[in-house]
């Protein structure tokens, strides 16, 4: 190899091993990105499912609750409910009431159950 060194030419002698870039090296940062993305991807489905496991507690709770709340409602009330709080109500026949993305399932002129599906 020749190297310019105080505008002269010498020769300096020529080790492969200072060309040699060691592999472990971009293979230790390769790995500890890929280390921290599987990591961080772990971290965030069990976030992910945590969350839709309380999420569906919660509706569970919620269906209970209206359900026992809801059954001396007629049907006049819960309409009057809906359009008070400006939400879309599909009737679909005498026995089914759809209020937003609740289900509604009347008995004559009373709420019987809601059901979240």
């Amino acid at each position: 190899m020749w190297m310019r060194r105080h505008h002269f030419l010498e020769t300096v002698p020529h080790h492969e091993e200072d060309d040699f870039v060691s592999p472990a090296s971009d293979i230790g940062v390769g790995n500890a990105v890929l280390f921290y993305r599987v990591l961080d991807l772990a971290v965030t489905e069990t976030y992910r499912g945590d969350e839709i496991s309380r999420r569906s507690r919660q509706a569970a709770d919620a269906q209970k609750l209206l359900s026992l709340l809801m059954q001396h409602a007629s049907r006049a009330d819960l309409l009057s409910a809906a359009q008070r709080a400006g939400l879309e109500v599909l009737h679909k026949g005498k026995e089914e009431l759809y209020v937003g993305d609740l289900h509604f399932v009347l008995s004559g002129d009373r709420v019987a159950a809601v059901r979240l599906d």
